[in-house]
């Protein structure tokens, strides 16, 4: 049975303003210094990312740029507007059953309030009772979907602000 670990992973906080407007906002010092902390955590718990699709804004790249520096996959990033901007939820998550049996972990790079429905979404429909309250910026919520059977459940999160992994929402 073909199984994929998805890792939904908030950017990291970001400048309020940044001339060009929102699609320019880059992180902060801070959340960079965040971000790479929860990185290397993540860096911890798995052994490796087979791609990373993320948001084509600036602090979402900037965000997914640290990521891959902690897993040395640079070559594996595919930026796609509909991260930012998805018509559904299935948008997402076709980026995750699309993938070949041979795809063990990837991550997906986005913003609020998309990540938050997308993880709403699969906690209800893998009968997981917690409430989700969104998202924290560097936050990471991973889940793993059974290719065959078309399940997901989740497996952990990463808090930013320690930051620490958890098993429980």
């Amino acid at each position: 049975m073909s199984e994929i670990r998805v890792h939904f992973i908030r950017h990291g906080e970001a400048n309020a303003y940044a001339e060009g407007g929102d699609f320019n906002r880059g992180l902060t010092a801070n959340g960079r210094q965040v971000t790479r902390k929860v990185a290397q955590l993540l860096a911890q718990e798995i052994r490796g990312l087979d791609k990373i699709f993320t948001s084509p804004l600036v602090r979402a790249v900037q965000t997914t740029e640290i990521l891959a520096n902690s897993f040395d996959c640079d070559d594996e990033i595919e930026a796609y507007p509909l991260i930012a901007s998805p018509s559904s939820i299935e948008d997402i998550l076709h980026l995750v059953t699309s993938q070949s049996a041979a795809t063990d972990h990837i991550a997906i790079v986005g913003h609020e309030p998309t990540l938050s429905h997308v993880v709403s979404h699969l906690l209800v429909a893998s009968s997981n009772p917690a409430p989700w309250m969104g998202f924290r910026t560097s936050q990471v919520v991973s889940f793993r979907y059974q290719q065959t059977k078309h399940e997901w459940a989740f497996a952990h999160l990463i808090h930013p602000q320690e930051p620490k992994l958890s098993q429980t929402i």
